[in-house]
């Protein structure tokens, strides 16, 4: 439960975006692993207590590494996006060989 978001930890360090690690996993996983780790420290059950231990921290890297590279709404920055992109269009040719089925190919030259 606690590992298999570390892949998506090495994903957001790699893409510095946090669009592969969901916010609600990582704090609820936070929460769940603070209250499992109070209740078995207070009830001084070890075996309760140390799989959250683990847990713990790693949620908080999850939440800083969210907190670090979230964006915000405003400042998506998308540069296949053609309505934002300040690129010039280009011009598309469509090209058939006159024979217009429905069966047929269609090739577009850019």
């Amino acid at each position: 439960m606690y590992g298999s978001p570390l892949v998506a930890v090495k994903k957001v360090i790699q893409t510095k975006s946090v669009e592969y690690m969901p916010f609600s996993l990582s704090f609820f996983s936070f929460l769940a692993s603070s209250i499992w780790m109070a209740y078995g420290l207070l009830s001084h059950d070890l075996l309760l207590a140390s799989p959250n231990m683990v847990g713990w921290p790693l949620s908080i890297l999850q939440l800083v590494l969210y907190c670090k590279y979230r964006r915000e709404k405003g400042e998506e920055t998308n540069e296949l996006d053609l309505e934002k992109s300040t690129e010039e269009p280009k011009q598309v040719q469509l090209v058939t060989d006159g024979n217009i089925n429905v069966n047929s190919e269609l090739h577009i030259q850019i």
